[in-house]
C-alpha cells in the first residue's frame, strides 16, 4: 500500500481551477440507490429466498451506513470540497485530490479500511507530493 501510495503521489497533478461542487450531489444519488439495494432486498428476504452473504450483511448493517450519511449531510457545507486541491488529469480529473485518495485506498485494499492502513496510505503519499 505504501508503494501504491507513493506512486499515486508521483502521478497527480494539481489544477488551479475549481469545478462544480458535487460532493453533497453523488452522496444523495449514493444514498437513493442504497435505499432502492435496501427496499428490493427486504422483498427477497420475505419471499424466503436466499440471500448472499454480502447482501445479508447490508441489510444488518444498513443502519450503520445511513448514520453516516447523516453525519456526512449536517457537517459537510455545500462549498466544502471548493476549497481542496483538484485533479488535472488522470480518471479523477475535475475532482478534489481526495477523492481519487479515498477510491485508491479502498480498492487497493480490497474495501477494507482501517486506521492504520489510512494513517500509513497518507503519510506515504504525502513523503511524496508535499
Amino acid at each position: 500500500m505504501k508503494r501504491h501510495a507513493k506512486k499515486l503521489a508521483g502521478l497527480h497533478q494539481l489544477t488551479g481551477k475549481k469545478a462544480t461542487e458535487k460532493l453533497l450531489e453523488r452522496l444523495q444519488e449514493n444514498e437513493d440507490v442504497l435505499i432502492e439495494t435496501i427496499r428490493q432486498l427486504t422483498a427477497v428476504v420475505k419471499t424466503n429466498s436466499p440471500v448472499a452473504p454480502a447482501e445479508e450483511w447490508l441489510l444488518d448493517n444498513f443502519y450503520l451506513i445511513e448514520e453516516n450519511v447523516r453525519t456526512a449531510k449536517r457537517h459537510l457545507s455545500r462549498g466544502f470540497s471548493r476549497g481542496l486541491p483538484w485533479l488535472e488529469s488522470g480518471p479523477s480529473a475535475g475532482l478534489p485530490r481526495v477523492y481519487d485518495i479515498a477510491r485508491e485506498i479502498i480498492s487497493h485494499g480490497d474495501g477494507r479500511v482501517d486506521l492504520e492502513n489510512l494513517v500509513s496510505f497518507v503519510q506515504a503519499y504525502q513523503s511524496v507530493f508535499i
